[in-house]
């Protein structure tokens, strides 16, 4: 983001010019060039030392695609791990509202 639209997360959380940080997480585990687990860890780095909390946004509309249907459910969970998690939001909203790939089924399970 920062060389296609100059948006400075890094810095923005360095000058606590923010509440909060919801990077979204769209990839899986297993995706090759973005697994989540190292995105996940990536931004609560960044936050390390800050009183900034991450809220990790979930490509609810993604599930169908996914060939695991823990992912999600995975996903919340390794993210409640981390020091600087507050929450999870979920895009986009008709694939929870139709169940896509299970997708609501998940998340009345994990909350």
């Amino acid at each position: 983001a920062y060389s296609a639209i100059y948006c400075d997360a890094k810095a923005w959380i360095a000058g606590g010019y923010i509440d909060f940080i919801s990077p979204q997480l769209y990839w899986s585990f297993d995706t090759e060039v973005a697994p989540y687990a190292e995105l996940c860890d990536w931004w609560d780095k960044a936050l390390e030392g800050s009183d900034i909390p991450l809220i990790v946004s979930h490509a609810a509309y993604r599930c169908e695609e996914w060939n695991n249907p823990d992912e999600i459910t995975n996903q919340i969970e390794y993210a409640r791990a981390k020091k600087s998690y507050l929450g999870s939001a979920f895009y986009g909203y008709s694939a929870i509202r139709t169940n896509t790939g299970g997708v609501a089924d998940c998340l009345k399970e994990i909350y």
